[in-house]
């Protein structure tokens, strides 16, 4: 598989799709009038939303359920329908997905993050989500670059299962660097890492753009993913272990990451492809990452 589409892989159904990016607008000046454009839809149908504590979210309340709420590490079970905000008209971009589907919350966007927390279990919201709390500034299969969205969302269902397996995978991962003698630093997400070489030069932030190369082991050291040519990412579209581990690094850097399940590919695993071994559901990873180049976004 190569690196883009391992990517893609990843981030599952609802967000699936490699990105295109472009030159547009920096940040607050698009979340300006993109909620400038929401707020004119709302006020012309007359749609009483209720705004998030950042002030950049608009949802409204259908059903306010009463079950248990999710937080970020948790996996949702949701039926939802995906909008484009199109000129004070909504155009619907994919069927009605009416089979509820999981998704490990912290692996969505933005905009899904903020406000599912606030569903309880058989809740329903309508989410409008300006463009930079979405897919900003790339295409993402329908959706054109900084297209505000709405989302319909039923939450059917809160899975906890992600601190649980996340214990596990680190006493596993544990284990492993003391047989072998390895030190790694800690981080708080639960990832062990390595700086083979920090680098020199400007520091990687979230917002940026990442050229790389990589390998992907298992455990045993059996590759299951390589990618030898550079291929450039948006930070903010790959792994959860890769977001933490790369901030540490700056350009020309190498790092090596001992990866819990559940910031890699979590309980879903992974689909084989000709290039690529599969990775079976709830399985630790080891990435090694070469940092060839930043572009500041």
């Amino acid at each position: 598989m190569t690196g883009k589409s391992l990517v893609c892989a990843f981030i599952m159904l609802l967000f699936c799709g490699c990105q295109k990016e472009q030159q547009l607008p920096f940040f607050e000046d698009q979340l300006k009038q993109d909620l400038q454009a929401i707020d004119e839809y709302l006020s012309s149908n007359s749609i009483a939303a209720e705004i998030d504590s950042t002030g950049n979210l608009r949802y409204s309340i259908s059903r306010s359920g009463t079950g248990r709420k999710p937080v970020l590490v948790d996996s949702i079970r949701v039926t939802y329908t995906t909008s484009l905000l199109d000129r004070n008209r909504l155009v619907k971009i994919d069927s009605v997905v009416e089979k509820p589907i999981a998704f490990l919350l912290n692996s969505l966007i933005i905009g899904w993050r903020k406000i599912v927390p606030l569903m309880g279990e058989g809740s329903k919201f309508t989410i409008y989500v300006p463009s930079g709390l979405a897919y900003g500034s790339y295409q993402q299969g329908k959706v054109p670059p900084n297209a505000n969205l709405v989302f319909e969302v039923e939450l059917v269902k809160v899975i906890p299962e992600f601190t649980r397996q996340l214990a596990k995978d680190v006493k596993a991962i544990d284990q492993y660097l003391t047989a072998n003698n390895i030190t790694a630093r800690v981080d708080a997400s639960g990832l062990r890492y390595q700086i083979l070489n920090a680098g020199s030069g400007p520091v990687v932030s979230s917002t940026d753009s990442v050229s790389l190369t990589y390998v992907g082991k298992f455990f045993d050291q059996t590759v299951f993913d390589r990618q030898s040519t550079t291929q450039k990412y948006r930070l903010s579209r790959t792994l959860r272990a890769w977001q933490t581990g790369l901030l540490q690094l700056q350009k020309g850097g190498v790092i090596r990451l001992y990866t819990p399940s559940g910031l890699a590919f979590g309980a879903y695993g992974s689909s084989g492809t000709p290039t690529q071994i599969q990775v079976p559901p709830a399985t630790n990873v080891i990435y090694e990452l070469t940092l060839v180049d930043i572009k500041k976004n």
